[in-house]
């Protein structure tokens, strides 16, 4: 695998060494619980890689179907963000534990399984299509192999080369790849229901209600087992997740009626009750009933301005931790004029609160305008002063 052998920033550059003493009392100060303004921070998951791929011309066929690009560009993209100023981030050094590799099929994993057809295509991420499933052919359903099923398969056999070729055996900059994740998981039993029954599940609520009720919990079945068959044995018993990329289009009687009997039931151990809640659409009318049932810690990815924040921090109170981003077509469409005053109007003290607030820059996708993300991390600290 042909690497990078150094970061091609000098961090005893006057420059870069202050950055990362100013990152560093920022994130030390958040942690401790004294923030001194609001963290501007880049998250670390597999699929982050967008602005690396458009820097290289990277076709994402190839990525999909080759395990040693797949791990060789999520390492060179976790390098290349420790080399732009544009986070609250220690530049020029490599992580303080490991680097975050892993299987990356993401979001077909679950719907790959299910034999829905994918779409491989060169600028961007796998897309799949609805089976449009009858009633009858869904309660006929056979459930895939959590051990082998369709995608499943697939992805086994890329952690498996992955691991037997890569783990504890390359090291990167510095730190040895220890962990290399399988990637198994689902975006929610919702989410898979519209990818093999499609719309017509929603007027399913109100014409079949038996049918939506047992399609839902086989599904949630489903992926409860796939999730925990995969999991790290220290998560295998962790909470059954809260998220679902799907029902932000119901409303809160459907949701109530058909989505929340089943996280209550797989969420009957109150030892282990979910707190963290992502969310990256439109959801907020389902946010009071959540947190009614789940009393949250974490809120995950609410994006500003198609969310009201500020009722969001209202109703959850100042305690929960909101993890929020700018919107992608204001970060990537936008003038630089219009980002700074995105972020003056969203990091208001109503919203900052007593500084359980993070801002991160998403999923930094292709086409993310650098640009404007230096113009964010600057904004962001005019503005989100304490």
């Amino acid at each position: 695998m042909n690497l990078s052998s150094a970061f091609s920033i000098d961090p005893q550059s006057t420059a870069i060494k202050r950055h990362n003493l100013q990152a560093r009392a920022i994130i030390d100060a958040f942690n401790a619980g004294r923030p001194k303004r609001v963290p501007f921070k880049c998250s670390e998951w597999v699929g982050q890689h967008g602005f690396y791929a458009d820097e290289i011309g990277l076709d994402y066929r190839a990525y999909y179907t080759d395990p040693d690009l797949m791990l060789q560009v999520q390492l060179e993209s976790a390098r290349r963000k420790r080399e732009l100023p544009v986070h609250d981030m220690i530049l020029g050094a490599p992580p303080q534990e490991s680097w975050f590799t892993g299987v990356d099929l993401w979001p077909a994993v679950a719907p790959g399984a299910f034999g829905c057809e994918l779409l491989y295509r060169k600028e961007t991420v796998i897309a799949n299509s609805s089976r449009h499933l009858s009633v009858e052919e869904c309660d006929a359903l056979e459930l895939p192999s959590i051990e082998s099923g369709g995608m499943i398969g697939t992805i086994r056999r890329y952690h498996e080369h992955l691991v037997g070729n890569y783990e504890n055996k390359l090291s990167f900059l510095g730190k040895k790849v220890d962990h290399i994740q399988n990637g198994m998981g689902t975006s929610g039993f919702f989410s898979l229901a519209l990818d093999l029954r499609g719309e017509a599940i929603m007027s399913d609520m109100y014409e079949n209600e038996p049918f939506v009720h047992r399609f839902l919990q086989k599904l949630a079945d489903w992926s409860d087992a796939l999730t925990r068959r995969w999991a790290a044995p220290r998560d295998r018993h962790a909470p059954f997740p809260l998220t679902d990329h799907g029902t932000d289009m119901l409303s809160p009687a459907m949701f109530e009626k058909f989505i929340l009997p089943i996280l209550l039931e797989k969420n009957r151990d109150k030892l282990h009750v979910p707190q963290l809640f992502h969310h990256c659409g439109r959801g907020q009318h389902l946010f009071p009933i959540i947190n009614r049932h789940f009393k949250l810690h974490t809120l995950h990815a609410l994006t500003f301005p198609l969310l009201d924040l500020e009722r969001i921090r209202e109703e959850v109170g100042d305690e929960v931790h909101m993890i929020a981003a700018i919107s992608d077509g204001i970060v990537n469409l936008g003038k630089p004029d219009d980002v700074r005053q995105a972020v003056k109007m969203m990091l208001t003290p109503k919203l900052k609160g007593r500084g359980r607030l993070t801002l991160i820059s998403g999923d930094l996708l292709p086409g993310t305008n650098m640009e404007n993300l230096h113009v964010l991390y600057e904004s962001v600290k005019e503005f989100g002063e304490y």
